[in-house]
């Protein structure tokens, strides 16, 4: 599954750390919504199983503590100011409602991120191949986005994200978006 983050950067006094924000409340709201689907489906296979099937009691009790949980392992910069807000966002993190207001009639709700354990893991990218990929996808997403230059268009890198990546890209992230790319 690939997450991404594409945001026009006029306008934004830190377009980076706005980023994050973006992708730690997709990646928050990603976990949830598993936790959502999943639990209904696990509650159903305990309830075809045989009241007297053994071990039944360790079976539900292990099926209904799904909850999923994300690490984030990120390139190495900037690691104080992206930890600061990570951490912020676990105790403050006022979202706007996609529809102008929430039930209680106000355009902000706190959700506290909770899905997202610990700090993310900071690491030299050339010392992770997992970094060098998402490496490799942030660049193939940026020029897919920004003008050509002549390189680019030889050697079609501004095609490779959706020739190669689209399989992966979790839509719905972002339903606005046909790849499911959060831009705003």
């Amino acid at each position: 599954m690939l997450i991404n983050v594409c945001l026009d950067v006029k306008g934004r006094s830190d377009p980076q750390l706005d980023a994050w924000d973006r992708l730690v409340n997709r990646i928050e709201r990603t976990m949830l919504e598993f936790e959502r689907r999943e639990i209904p489906l696990r509650r159903d296979l305990i309830a075809k199983l045989p009241p007297d099937y053994p071990e039944c009691y360790q079976l539900e009790t292990r099926l209904n503590s799904y909850c999923p949980r994300a690490i984030i392992f990120a390139d190495e910069g900037r690691e104080a100011e992206i930890t600061k807000v990570m951490r912020k966002m676990s105790v403050f993190n006022p979202i706007p409602s996609q529809f102008g207001k929430w039930k209680a009639g106000k355009a902000t709700q706190n959700i506290p991120v909770e899905r997202v354990i610990e700090d993310p893991i900071f690491k030299k990218s050339h010392q992770s191949f997992f970094l060098q990929l998402a490496d490799c996808v942030a660049f193939a997403l940026l020029k897919r986005e920004v003008a050509l230059t002549p390189n680019i268009k030889k050697y079609g890198i501004h095609k490779m994200f959706e020739q190669r990546l689209s399989g992966i890209c979790y839509r719905p992230a972002s339903p606005k978006d046909p790849l499911g790319i959060v831009r705003k």
